[in-house]
Parts: structure tokens; C-alpha cells; sequence
């Protein structure tokens, strides 16, 4: 035995029990594999690590470089959802948000949680306010003023948004035809190691009257509101009805005044004229505005080349009748309004007729 006679060359008595001595051997060196073999583990995993490290340090910078981006173009980003209302229009809009994926299993592996914010100086105070808070009231508010919401999977509410006519009226001092809101909704989950966010806005554009053309005349459909026609900014009198039939050239506008003196005005509408064709029909003739129809106000120029008695029908897609009226033409056009607010959205055929007679066009009511 080496052991032995090594010991016995040193002067040391040998240990009697050898078998003793190479059990104590083999534990240690399998300790020691063990040890390697975790040194090599943890090795493995420090590298795998640092390998997370560095993908998440580039995804880190990507996403610094993409918030920069959209940072420096934030004030020219188109929104993701446009409307244009009438001043005194209400709006609804539903705001839902879902992410079906799961978390990963470091953190458990089940579904994420959902926040929805909303942001905009139209949100009434504590998003349930339609008097104080905003900017212009009335104001914005949400279904679910607990802004804000966190829930799993699906993130949900609903902003309500009744306008009026100051919504589309002075604007820094000047008489505007139009003025348009944002309002911006974020929603962020908890994914890790790093949240996923997206944003949507909503552009709503607040008009005032709007003038259409009617063959040599013009129309404007605003109820409840006075009216004053102005050709290059002069009021021109008299001219305050709905229908008006520019003699001159020039550019026409209308301010309209509420009962609590509120002003908004029209488009302009720049009418050019060599001279005005007969104000007389040479048939039946039928001319609708606005169409789409709002504010459930139809305006119906009517023509007739002689004096008689007219039959307007109102029919839907199934050839059934939903509506009809009728009036006595003097001769001539004239201006007749028809309200369609018992008529539920959709496409019709609005027909008049007059003795043989017969006239049609299709109308939309939104």
C-alpha cells in the first residue's frame, strides 16, 4: 500500500483501517464533481442571464428610440378615429381594450391585467361632470368614472359627449366655423419584464351651420337659432330665413344666434354669377339638403312650372310608405321642411308627385 509505506518512510504509524481511508477518498472527489458540476451550472446560467440582460437592454433602447420618435411627431399624428358633429350633436364612444396572452411562468403564468386611462381638457371633473372641469362645457364624462380601471383580459368604458354651440363658436377671439377636440385612451398591461402600452385618439370636429347649394339658392338647416345672411362680411337685410338666392357675386356666410346669445358661423360659399338663370321651372323638379339628413330636419326645394296641388312620400327599402304630405306650389320653388324624426337610420326614396307627374331621389337619414 503507497499510503502505507509512505507513511512508514515518514515515521508515522499507518493507519490500520485503508479501506476507511479510500471510502473518505471517493466521497470527496464525487463532492468535488458535484461542486464542478454546479460551478458549471451556474456558470450556464450566469451567461444565459447576461444574455437576457442584453436583449432586454436593446429592447429597453428600442423602445427609448420609438417614445423619441413619437415624441417629436406627437403634434402630428393622425388620430385613430374621426367624427364631425353639428354644435348640439351628442356622441357615444366605446372604448374596449383585450390581451389574450399570458404571463410568463416567472410570474405565474396567468392571464394580465388590463388599465385604461383617458386623457382630455373636454373630461368634466372626475370624468362625471358635464358642468365644471373642462375647458367648454358641457363636458365629456365616462360610463365609468373610476378612472384609472384595471381588470384582467378586457379593459372597457364608454365616453358620453353632448354638444353645443360654444363648442364651435369663438376661438381665441375670432368667429370660427368649426373647432375639433382629442381625446386620448391608454391602455398598458403587465407583462413582464416589460409592460406593452398603445394609445388611441379620437379627433371630434364641432361644426356650426352649414350652407348647401340648391341650384341658384342656398340652404342652411339649424334649428332653434336666428339667422343673418352676410355677403363679404355685410349683413345683408332682410335676408334671415333658411333658403336664401344670392343676386351678386361674392362670398356668403350665416351666423347663427341661439337664445342665450351664443354665435357660430357657416362655411363661406363663394358664388360667382354672369348673370341669374330663370328662377322658373321648365318641370317637377325636387332638390333635398342636407343628405345625410341631421338634426332630423329635411329641406325639400320644390319646383313647379304652374300652380298645383303635390303628393311627397317618404318610402324604405321594402317599397313600404313611412311617410306623406302634401301642399299646394304656387309656381315657382319653393322651400319646404319635412321632420324625419320618427324615421329610424337608413336609406329611402323620397318621391313627389304632382297630377301624371313624377319625381324621386334617394335620401339617407343617419
Amino acid at each position: 500500500d503507497n499510503y502505507a509505506r509512505l507513511a512508514m518512510s515518514l515515521g508515522f504509524i499507518p493507519n490500520p483501517d485503508a479501506a476507511m481511508f479510500h471510502a473518505q477518498k471517493s466521497q470527496f472527489e464525487a463532492a468535488g464533481k458535484k461542486i464542478h458540476a454546479q460551478q458549471e451550472a451556474q456558470t450556464e446560467l450566469r451567461d444565459d442571464l447576461v444574455g437576457q440582460k442584453r436583449e432586454l437592454n436593446q429592447r429597453i433602447s428600442a423602445l427609448d428610440s420609438e417614445l423619441t420618435s413619437l415624441r417629436s411627431r406627437k403634434n402630428n399624428l393622425p388620430a385613430d378615429y374621426y367624427d364631425t358633429l353639428t354644435a348640439g350633436d351628442s356622441i357615444t364612444i366605446q372604448i374596449l381594450a383585450n390581451d389574450t396572452d399570458l404571463l410568463s411562468t416567472t410570474a405565474g403564468g396567468g392571464v394580465q391585467t388590463l388599465t385604461l386611462e383617458a386623457k382630455s381638457p373636454e373630461f368634466g371633473f372626475q370624468y362625471q361632470s358635464t358642468t365644471n372641469g373642462c375647458v367648454i362645457p358641457p363636458c365629456a364624462v365616462l360610463t365609468n368614472p373610476s378612472m384609472p380601471i384595471s381588470n384582467p383580459i378586457v379593459a372597457f368604458n364608454t365616453m358620453n359627449w353632448a354638444t353645443s354651440c360654444a363648442h364651435a363658436s369663438y376661438i381665441n377671439g375670432c368667429l370660427q366655423h368649426q373647432r375639433t377636440f382629442f381625446f386620448l385612451f391608454k391602455v398598458k398591461d403587465n407583462m413582464c419584464p416589460a409592460n406593452g402600452i398603445a394609445y388611441r385618439t379620437a379627433a371630434i370636429t364641432v361644426t356650426g351651420p352649414e350652407i348647401y347649394l340648391m341650384g341658384n339658392s342656398m340652404v342652411v338647416s339649424y334649428p332653434g337659432v336666428t339667422l343673418q345672411w352676410y355677403l363679404n362680411g355685410v349683413a345683408i337685410p332682410g335676408a334671415t330665413d333658411t333658403i336664401f338666392t344670392p343676386v351678386q357675386s361674392g362670398i356668403y356666410t350665416v351666423i347663427s344666434t341661439s337664445g342665450n346669445g351664443c354665435e357660430m358661423i357657416s362655411n363661406p360659399v363663394n358664388r360667382t354669377f354672369a348673370g341669374i338663370e330663370s328662377v322658373t321651372p321648365t318641370a317637377l323638379s325636387l332638390k333635398v339638403s342636407p343628405n345625410p339628413i341631421i338634426n332630423h330636419q329635411l329641406n325639400i326645394i320644390a319646383g313647379s312650372p304652374k300652380s298645383d296641388k303635390v303628393m311627397i312620400s317618404i318610402y324604405d327599402l321594402t317599397g313600404k310608405m313611412v311617410y306623406q304630405t302634401s301642399t299646394t306650389l304656387q309656381g315657382g320653388f319653393e322651400h319646404l321642411v319635412i321632420d324625419t324624426g320618427d324615421l329610424s337610420p337608413g336609406i329611402y326614396q323620397l318621391s313627389m308627385m304632382a297630377g301624371a307627374d313624377q319625381t324621386e331621389t334617394k335620401i339617407v337619414i343617419q
